[in-house]
């Protein structure tokens, strides 16, 4: 029951907009959040990683990386660039 309700919240939050929801053009919207900067209780020890891609015009999605504090930050940047720049060629595709 936790883990059902950690998730709704973890949901609620990413579903919040921030000041900026619409990315820009020429890159792509990757916010880092540490500990309590997620406003969700139960991740205070731990890290998430966000990155907002469009999927077409005015339609956008959210993908993140959850893990430690002390994670290699640099890598999970990388890593959701690369997810993202293939998400961007799955969808122009269609």
């Amino acid at each position: 029951l936790v883990a059902f309700e950690e998730k709704q919240e973890i949901g609620h939050w990413l579903e919040i907009p921030s000041t900026n929801t619409k990315p820009s053009e020429e890159s792509h919207d990757i916010q880092v959040y540490i500990g309590d900067e997620t406003q969700v209780a139960s991740m205070k020890d731990c890290s998430m990683v966000t990155a907002t891609y469009r999927i077409h015009e005015g339609v956008y999605g959210k993908i993140g990386i959850v893990g430690p504090k002390r994670m290699n930050y640099d890598k999970v940047v990388g890593t959701l660039q690369s997810l993202m720049a293939q998400l961007d060629d799955i969808f122009k595709d269609q």
